[in-house]
């Protein structure tokens, strides 16, 4: 499965599905639709997904995105999937520790890590 989505792309890794980001940009609110998107169709299409989004290319993370990010995880979680985010830049990784949500996602160093621990 390789799926295009603008600025993204989704591709089955193993035994899970992993959402790149193609390019630099910052994680907000403008992004958060299409993302948004991928996972609905993601999810409506397979029960007991395993979902990594890798936000490698992530510069930032503005606080408005994390509501969103909580609702694609209980999406997955409602089809008792799983997600991971995975190879965070040191700018993302603090803002999800100020929001304290490195409590309530799975946070792996890599993809492949992410992968491995599904």
């Amino acid at each position: 499965m390789n799926v295009d989505y603008p600025h993204m792309s989704i591709q089955k890794q193993g035994d899970a599905i992993v959402i790149r980001f193609d390019e630099a940009m910052v994680f907000d609110e403008d992004n958060a639709a299409d993302i948004r998107q991928a996972v609905t169709e993601l999810v409506a299409d397979q029960a007991g997904i395993n979902l990594v989004l890798d936000l490698g290319n992530m510069t930032d993370a503005e606080s408005r995105f994390f509501g969103s990010l909580i609702v694609m995880m209980k999406r997955v979680r409602a089809q008792q999937g799983q997600l991971r985010l995975a190879a965070m830049t040191e700018n993302v990784h603090e803002a999800f520790c100020i929001a304290a949500l490195h409590k309530t996602f799975t946070i792996c160093e890599s993809v492949e890590e992410a992968i491995d621990s599904f």
